[in-house]
């Protein structure tokens, strides 16, 4: 029995060895696996600040992106204001312009007239001039 005990304690004695070798690479895999987890930490780490940066530059472009369309629309606005004003700066003209044709229609009709009566006054003046003449050589 003896033996026995100490065949035991042997066997014991292996197997705490065994699970003792065991343990050890347990903890070597659960350091290696530690290693790794800390390494994609500081890879997320630097991830995250990564992502942080983008969405901080994402939100500025957005915002000089909404910046530029109501700049756009502004711009649109005034564009839509002068050809409206445009517009009605060529109906004004238009309208100068047929007046200007009008009154020159009118000014150069007047002026015939008066050449008319000029040249009237002219034969007037002439047939006054002879009548004047004849009275004078008459008289005399």
């Amino acid at each position: 029995m003896e033996n026995e005990k100490i065949e035991m304690f042997e066997l014991m004695k292996a197997q705490i060895e065994a699970d003792k070798e065991e343990i050890a690479k347990m903890i070597n895999v659960v350091k290696i696996q530690k290693s790794m987890i800390e390494e994609r930490d500081e890879q997320i780490q630097k991830l995250s600040g990564v992502i942080e940066t983008k969405d901080g530059e994402l939100a500025a472009m957005t915002k000089n992106f909404n910046n530029q369309v109501k700049e756009n629309k502004q711009m649109e606005q005034e564009l839509a204001l002068g050809k409206s004003q445009v517009a009605d700066m060529t109906n004004r003209t238009a309208e100068a312009e047929k007046t200007i044709s009008a009154l020159e229609l009118k000014a150069a009709i007047r002026e015939k007239e008066a050449m008319e009566k000029e040249r009237q006054t002219k034969a007037l003046w002439a047939s006054w001039e002879r009548q004047k003449i004849k009275y004078e050589e008459e008289r005399n």
